[in-house]
């Protein structure tokens, strides 16, 4: 089963937004959201890390998320988190 350039830009998207600290520092992740989160982990497996290997860091995450440990930061009130839509994509869909 071959990933799709959209499925691995959001698999990606969502790895730098769980992952990387200055992400997650402007992200709130409070316990409803863990949860949502921790559904992602029966997607993973073995043929998706061979695909897109820094989906391990991903996973190691998750597994942390799900012992228990929130990621640092919990965002203030005032921090924003502003995701682009890209174009860029689409437009390649749409030729495609």
């Amino acid at each position: 089963l071959k990933l799709t350039q959209a499925d691995a830009q959001v698999w990606l998207c969502l790895s730098n937004l769980l992952v990387e600290p200055r992400c997650r520092a402007k992200y709130a992740c409070d316990e409803w959201r863990r949860d949502k989160i921790l559904t992602l982990k029966r997607f993973m497996n073995e043929l998706l890390f061979d695909q897109l290997p820094p989906l391990k860091d991903l996973q190691r995450t998750l597994d942390e998320m799900a012992l228990g440990v929130l990621p640092d930061g919990g965002a203030s009130k005032s921090a924003a988190l502003i995701l682009e839509a890209v174009p860029v994509v689409r437009e390649s869909l749409l030729r495609a």
